[in-house]
């Protein structure tokens, strides 16, 4: 008997077919004989249920995670927010499931490639070259004695933030949030303030 749930699934391999359809046959072989023990027809099942989860497993990922990320990595690429190195391993990554799937047939590696789409967002970097431009602007202001010295330390704590924020964002990713925005305007607000009590200083000393 030829296996139609299996024959008609695009992306999938052929060699898991197969074993697919190799896994029903022995299954059926081991409960027709007679001769066979109770841990025989248990193993040939569970063997059986294997092949069964691999095909569920890669006949999900190919319709519907693996186009879930397709659209999301458009819509992220569209966004601007990440870095093109971080979208183009999305990319990379994507594109080597669905080769990978053309071929696998064992239900554990079709796992590890499920897992991988599944965490796939955990690739994604924020760009940060407005932040890292404001940090640069603000130690230039500090090595340059051009804060005061009151405000120098709310500066030197808020270029410190941002800092740490670089820095957890390069280890968790995204799961570190988007505080780029927030933090670059901490730091602006600040080298504001700086420059306009510089301005007042001028006023002051030519009045």
């Amino acid at each position: 008997e030829s296996l139609n749930p299996t024959t008609n699934l695009e992306g999938i391999s052929d060699a898991l077919k197969t074993k697919m359809q190799d896994e029903i046959n022995k299954a059926k072989a081991v409960e027709k004989n007679g001769a066979s023990s109770q841990e025989d027809v248990k193993k040939a099942y569970e063997n059986l249920a294997k092949a069964a989860e691999a095909i569920v497993i890669a006949n999900n990922l190919i319709k519907t995670k693996i186009v879930q990320a397709e659209y999301n990595l458009k819509s992220d690429t569209e966004s601007k927010k990440y870095t093109p190195e971080s979208l183009k391993k999305v990319k990379d990554l994507i594109e080597n499931t669905k080769s990978e799937l053309k071929v696998a047939s064992d239900v554990e590696k079709i796992k590890e490639l499920d897992k991988g789409i599944e965490n796939i967002s955990d690739l994604l970097r924020y760009d940060m070259t407005d932040l890292n431009k404001k940090i640069s602007e603000a130690e230039e202001m500090i090595k340059n004695n051009k804060v005061k010295a009151e405000e120098k330390d709310s500066l030197q704590a808020a270029i410190n933030e941002a800092k740490s924020y670089i820095t957890e964002h390069d280890s968790k990713g995204t799961r570190a949030g988007d505080k780029r925005a927030e933090l670059t305007s901490n730091i602006d607000k600040l080298i504001a303030k700086s420059k306009t009590n510089e301005g007042q200083e001028v006023l002051d000393k030519s009045s």
